[in-house]
C-alpha cells in the first residue's frame, strides 16, 4: 500500500490525483507548450496502481479535507501541524491495523462513504445509489426502504476483502482463504438480513477468486495486456 500526499494550505492536492499517481490523467501538454482549456483526461500509463494500493491522503484544507465541526483549521495550516496529521493518519492504519475507514474518522472526523454519500447529493444522484454508497460500511443505519442495497453493498465489499488476491513480480496470486469464518469487515446481521448463508458466501467468495485468475490466466497466455 502507498500512502500518498501532498499539497498544503495554499497548495491543490488534485495534481497528485490526476497529474502523477491516479489511473487517469487531465491533459494539459508539455512544459513550454501548455493547452488550452477544457482539459480532457487521458490514461495514465505511469500510475502505481500496477505496482500497489493507493491512498491518496488530502491535508487538511485541501481538496475535501476539512477540519471537524467546531475545530480550528489554522491548527494544520503550519508546517507541524499539516505534517503530524498526514503522519496520523498514515500511523494508524499501518502501525496498528486500524482500518482506513476507522483511521479516516479519528484523524478527519468523516469517512470516505460519507463524503461519497454528500457529493452524490450534490450531483443530483438519486437515493437508490446514493444511501448504498453513504452506507455500504454501516448498511444497518441506513433508511429503511434502500437498506437492502445497502446490505448488498457491504457484504459485496466483504466479499471483495476476503477475495486475498495478491500481486507478484510473476503476477497476480491467490491467496486460499480457507482459514476465514466469516466475510472481513463484515456486520453479520446484514448477511441475515438479506437472507444468505455465510458458509456459502465464503464458499463463493473462493470460487470467484480463483475463477479471476484463471481468467487472468488466459489473458496472460494469449498475450492479451
Amino acid at each position: 500500500m502507498t500512502s500518498a500526499f501532498n499539497g498544503g494550505p495554499g497548495a491543490a492536492a488534485a495534481w497528485l490525483h490526476l497529474g502523477v499517481l491516479g489511473a487517469r490523467r487531465v491533459v494539459m501538454g508539455d512544459v513550454g507548450a501548455l493547452l488550452p482549456p477544457p482539459y480532457a483526461l487521458a490514461d495514465n500509463a505511469e500510475t502505481l496502481l500496477a505496482e500497489s494500493d493507493l491512498v491518496f491522503i488530502d491535508p487538511v484544507s485541501t481538496g475535501y479535507s476539512r477540519a471537524v465541526k467546531g475545530g480550528k483549521p489554522g491548527v494544520y495550516h503550519g508546517y507541524q501541524g499539516d505534517l503530524e496529521s498526514v503522519a496520523e493518519v498514515i500511523r494508524l492504519c499501518e502501525e496498528t491495523d486500524c482500518p482506513i475507514i476507522d483511521a479516516e474518522v479519528k484523524v478527519l472526523g468523516f469517512n470516505h462513504a460519507q463524503l461519497a454519500g454528500v457529493l452524490c447529493e450534490d450531483w443530483g444522484i438519486p437515493d437508490m445509489l446514493t444511501v448504498p454508497i453513504r452506507f455500504h460500511h454501516n448498511p444497518m443505519d441506513a433508511p429503511e426502504e434502500p437498506r437492502a442495497a445497502a446490505q448488498l453493498c457491504h457484504v459485496a465489499n466483504g466479499m471483495a476483502y476476503g477475495l486475498c488476491l495478491d500481486v507478484t513480480e510473476e503476477g497476480p496470486r491467490y491467496m486460499p482463504a480457507a482459514d476465514l469464518t466469516e466475510l472481513p469487515y463484515t456486520d453479520e446481521r446484514a448477511v441475515q438480513a438479506l437472507g444468505l448463508d455465510m458458509p456459502r458466501l465464503l464458499s463463493l467468495m473462493e470460487e470467484a477468486g480463483r475463477a479471476a485468475l484463471e481468467q487472468e490466466s488466459l489473458f496472460r497466455n494469449a498475450g492479451g495486456p
